[in-house]
């Protein structure tokens, strides 16, 4: 069995505020589709200090 994964929130929530933003726009370049699945049920609207992300629905 190989390790637990940690879903993106957790990686998130665990990386310093100065380098959030860098974290999240990566995942949003490698793997949008099961990051934003994740904001949508987990967190819709997630707050940065540079931004806010709103993922409420599918098309946003």
């Amino acid at each position: 069995m190989g390790p637990a994964t940690i879903s993106f929130l957790d990686r998130v929530d665990r990386e310093p505020e100065a380098t959030k933003l860098q974290l999240v726009r990566r995942f949003m370049e490698n793997d949008p589709l099961s990051f934003f699945h994740e904001l949508r049920a987990m967190r819709p609207i997630l707050v940065l200090k540079e931004c806010t992300l709103v993922a409420l629905y599918d098309d946003a």
